[in-house]
């Protein structure tokens, strides 16, 4: 079985849905006497989420770790799933501070890495990081996500293996969102040598993308401000310094239909 991340010994806030992914996640950091704070949330968006709700508040009192669960109530401005994100980590930053953790665990894995390369890539997203990073910090939070290296597949068996209890988010079995029908149509059907293949393709572009970054914020940083400058730039390189400014200006980055 592939090892999760080294981590420090310390507290740590772990979100979890009641899914596979971060059950596993839980049960393999308790196992490593890790000190543990659960975080969930409950949008009471689908008629099982009491239910995942009550599995995680099982197994958490069992085996005696502290679980904060949140009703959401507030109503949703605008996209739902953009809401839910700010939500869970204004839930994830109270906590910290709460109880002075080290950082905040989140179960993403290989093919939510892949799902989201894949889904930046036909959105024409010129992100600084395609893919989903091992380690970031999100509105204020220090995020570690240790287990990168395991797919999908190999999380839903551990918990079989270990007997650790999870539900299914029905959601996800829909192609509604275009997350879900990047993971049905793309990724369950590729073999592990395509997925091992296609992680080393996202790993060279964001080297490249690393190195074009830095080579229009030296542009930038050096730029006198005179369309002269400007006009020797070919287009392309052009079109990298305006999202590069656009993004350090302003923290946002535009797809390239935008742009």
């Amino acid at each position: 079985m592939k090892q999760m991340k080294k981590l420090e010994k310390g507290t740590y806030i772990i979100g979890v849905s009641g899914g596979p992914d971060s059950m596993a996640l839980l049960d393999m950091c308790r196992k490593e006497g890790f000190q543990l704070v659960v975080a969930h949330m409950n949008y009471k968006k689908r008629d099982t989420a009491d239910r995942d709700m009550e599995l995680v508040r099982s197994y958490c009192a069992r085996f005696h770790i502290p679980f904060e669960a949140r009703l959401q109530t507030k109503p949703c401005v605008g996209n739902f799933q953009a809401f839910a994100r700010e939500e869970r980590y204004r839930l994830y930053r109270e906590l910290l501070q709460e109880y002075q953790a080290a950082a905040v665990l989140l179960a993403h894995h290989l093919d939510d890495h892949l799902e989201t390369y894949l889904m930046a890539k036909e959105r024409g997203s010129m992100k600084e990081y395609l893919g989903i990073q091992e380690e970031t910090c999100i509105m204020g939070c220090r995020i570690i996500r240790p287990l990168m290296a395991y797919s999908k597949r190999e999380l839903e068996a551990y918990c079989r293996e270990n007997a650790v209890p999870f539900g299914i988010d029905e959601s996800n079995l829909t192609d509604h969102y275009a997350r879900n029908r990047i993971r049905h149509e793309v990724v369950e059907r590729m073999s592990e040598k395509e997925k091992e293949a296609l992680m080393e393709t996202i790993s060279r572009e964001n080297m490249r993308m690393r190195q074009l970054r830095a080579d229009c914020r030296a542009f930038l940083n050096s730029w006198d401000g005179s369309l002269k400058h400007l006009r020797v730039l070919d287009s392309y390189f052009l079109e990298q310094v305006l999202i590069t400014w656009i993004h350090d200006t302003c923290d946002c980055y535009l797809s390239m239909h935008e742009i």
